[in-house]
């Protein structure tokens, strides 16, 4: 996206879509943590502030023991699950109806 504002609407706009990005990415990254706190609550009863706390310290601890690429194999790995997940109750519902 650099190249193509920049160029074509000038340094301004460049600047404009720069902060919208990193708003949504604030926006984004409040909504995922806030979200996982309250299911973290909901299911354990762990208090919200400190569910908010804990979860990126996980992140950040698993990350430092095993690098980024254990983060990466992590990601495919719940990914793979997530997929076949979903083809077996796809698969299921066809089979039953």
């Amino acid at each position: 996206m650099y190249v193509f504002d920049k160029i074509s609407w000038g340094t301004a706009t460049h600047i404009v879509f720069l902060v919208f990005c990193l708003a949504t990415n604030v926006v984004v990254t409040a909504m995922l943590l806030l979200g996982g706190s309250a299911v973290v609550n909901a299911l354990t009863g762990v208090n919200l502030y400190a569910a908010s706390f804990l979860i990126p310290l996980g992140v950040v601890v698993y990350t430092l023991a095993g690098g980024l690429k254990a983060t990466f194999l992590a990601s495919y790995v719940h990914s793979v699950i997530g997929i076949e997940l979903v083809t077996n109750v796809i698969l299921l519902c066809h089979i039953i109806s």
